[in-house]
């Protein structure tokens, strides 16, 4: 298991957020716990019928992205509160997407006083047992009830949030960790 600290790409001293990654039997499962003044975040309306869609950045989104070490092809996974995701596969920076078929992610969001959590399961052996080693980068996109948008990251080592910047996936899980 990882766990990570995400930090802001412009200053929110108000909220902080981790991640714990963990694999097993081809199944990622990440917890993102963002802490706080968590009253200030704009969660999207839960779907009645979840379903893949795209730009959940616009609000507030969990991602993850995950590379075979030393390729240059990786994967995107965005989950949106709401319940809906989306799965991209990419062949280089930002190029040549391809929308995989992957089983649902399972998601679970929990709210209290002061603790957004939120949780993605992800079962996709055929990716994960792909490669010996992956490089990681564990972003969120949160939007404040002013509608502005806050960058996490667990690096930010662009001029702008660039999640897609192999730069910035500077965690690794080795095939032999799970």
């Amino acid at each position: 298991m990882i766990t990570v600290d995400l930090y802001p790409f412009d200053p929110c001293s108000f909220l902080q957020m981790t991640a714990l990654v963990n694999i097993f039997s081809g199944t990622i499962e990440i917890n993102y716990f963002l802490r706080g003044e968590t009253d200030k975040v704009l969660l999207p309306q839960s779907a009645a019928e979840p379903q893949r869609k795209m730009n959940l950045w616009d609000k507030t989104c969990f991602e993850f992205f995950m590379a075979p070490s030393d390729m240059p092809h990786y994967w995107e996974f965005n989950f949106s509160p709401s319940g809906d995701w989306n799965c991209f596969r990419l062949e280089n920076y930002r190029k040549d997407a391809s929308f995989p078929e992957i089983e649902v992610p399972v998601m679970h969001l929990e709210t209290r006083q002061g603790l957004i959590f939120f949780q993605a399961l992800l079962n996709i052996p055929e990716i994960t047992e792909s490669a010996e080693s992956w490089d990681i980068q564990i972003p969120a996109v949160i939007q404040l009830q002013d509608k502005s948008l806050r960058f996490w990251s667990n690096s930010h080592f662009c001029d702008e949030p660039d999640f897609h910047s192999r730069k910035n996936f500077i965690n690794q899980i080795k095939k032999s960790d799970f």
